[in-house]
């Protein structure tokens, strides 16, 4: 299965899949900027969307087990 032949929700029974709303595209996106953090003049920046409702740590805690992050990173470095 690939992205294109994923299915979205059914609307009135009939099976939506993403290549009927849209096109499916592998590429890059332009480097708009540039970011730095602590020494570092090419970091990586990201957002995080919540749900509304949920807690803030608890989020967190869950994108940083993803990142495979445990614990906040070291300033000396």
């Amino acid at each position: 299965m690939t992205l294109e032949t994923s299915w979205l929700v059914p609307t009135k029974g009939v099976p939506i899949r993403v290549r009927d709303v849209g096109d499916v595209t592998i590429g890059h996106a332009p480097r708009l900027g540039e970011f730095g953090f602590q020494k570092n003049d090419d970091a990586v920046e990201g957002v995080i969307l919540m749900l509304r409702g949920e807690q803030t740590q608890n989020v967190l805690k869950g994108v940083e087990a993803k990142n495979g992050r445990t614990e906040p990173p070291d300033p000396a470095a």
